[in-house]
């Protein structure tokens, strides 16, 4: 559908495709249209400011510029003529008053990268980091002193700091200007004087003595987390706490082998239910399970050695492969509650009598 205008230079009707409603056709041409441009009074001819071409300004009269790269070009060059009226101020707060870049720019009302730019166009060369980390009445240690409180004395970057009055990052930067090598977490708390524990230490102590991580780390002074990564370390077979090699009783005179399954076995004598301990498995005579109960079969796991997975990972295919019932317990079960994992073992009837046992 074509629409008519008129043009508001010739007067002469014409036609368009389409009418704009924001902007409707004005002009029959482009000629009429800049014709209409150079003899309207809302248009003029300027000078640019920077490059000193005329340009039409066509709306805003006030624009100096016929180009952004222009005004850009402009405001960059009044910009350098006012640092360099800066420059003897910048130089007197920075080598004559020693301020650092921080204190120059909240002095100046400007932001620290803009006091660093300012240095790069005016050629002012920054001090080194040190250099600026000095103040009045301050004295870099010695590299024989910061070597004995480090590595010797076993003294941490925090307490440096506070006794040098500076950041805990410096002490580390003092470091690695004298080449000192930077002391693991273990030199920082005992110094050079602690020893590590050897892989046959650790064997005789948690092996062969069986004693637990918390107990090897009373012997030597480190917490039983440093201990358990050690063993990692030596990929000696981390047992959970709870898992030993002794032998525990139970009330129903059960002899188990770890405390996880003197529970288990206690819970199931409290509830009155009968259970076999280590019953044998039907694909394997001498494979055995933990327990077993009305037709369940219960297994503890707990040692993370690789072996271990390796064989539970077989046993679960197994059970799977002859559709038998099992509920697996594992350590962080005891810390949740075993009752979620082995209630399906009680009838209705002992399960009323149970809660109402726990309401009591």
């Amino acid at each position: 559908m074509k629409y008519k205008s008129i043009c508001l230079l010739c007067r002469k009707t014409f036609c368009h495709n389409k009418s704009r409603k924001n902007s409707p056709h004005k002009f029959c041409s482009q000629e009429c249209h800049l014709d209409y441009q150079k003899k309207n009074a809302s248009y003029h001819f300027k000078k640019c400011k920077n490059c000193g071409k005329s340009f039409l300004n066509k709306r805003n009269p006030k624009s100096i510029f016929c180009s952004p790269k222009c005004r850009a070009h402009y405001n960059s060059i009044k910009r350098t003529k006012e640092i360099k009226q800066l420059e003897p101020i910048l130089k007197q707060y920075y080598f004559e008053k020693n301020l650092s870049t921080l204190k120059i720019a909240s002095k100046l009302n400007v932001t620290k990268t803009t006091i660093l730019k300012w240095f790069k166009k005016l050629g002012i060369q920054s001090k080194e980091y040190l250099e600026s980390r000095h103040y009045t009445n301050f004295r870099m240690p010695s590299k024989e002193v910061l070597y004995n409180q480090t590595l010797i004395q076993g003294k941490t970057y925090s307490q440096l700091a506070k006794l040098y009055k500076c950041d805990p990052s410096t002490i580390g930067n003092w470091l690695k200007l004298y080449q000192i090598p930077r002391p693991r977490n273990y030199e920082k708390h005992k110094g050079l004087d602690f020893k590590e524990p050897t892989k046959t230490q650790l064997e005789h102590w948690y092996i062969e003595q069986q004693l637990s991580t918390r107990q090897i780390g009373k012997l030597i002074d480190l917490s039983d987390t440093a201990i358990s990564k050690r063993l990692r370390k030596f990929n000696i077979p981390i047992r959970y706490s709870g898992f030993n090699f002794k032998r525990y009783t139970c009330q129903d005179g059960h002899i188990v082998r770890s405390v996880y399954e003197q529970r288990v076995d206690d819970w199931l004598f409290v509830h009155k239910l009968l259970h076999q301990y280590e019953p044998q498995l039907p694909w394997n005579n001498r494979q055995r399970a933990d327990f077993k109960v009305n037709g369940y079969y219960i297994e503890v796991w707990g040692i993370t050695s690789q072996q271990y997975k390796e064989r539970k990972l077989a046993k679960r295919r197994q059970y799977k492969k002859f559709n038998l019932k099992l509920i697996q317990i594992y350590p962080i079960d005891f810390q949740r509650g075993i009752n979620r994992k082995l209630n399906k073992l009680l009838s209705k009837n002992d399960k009323q009598n149970y809660e109402q046992l726990l309401l009591k």
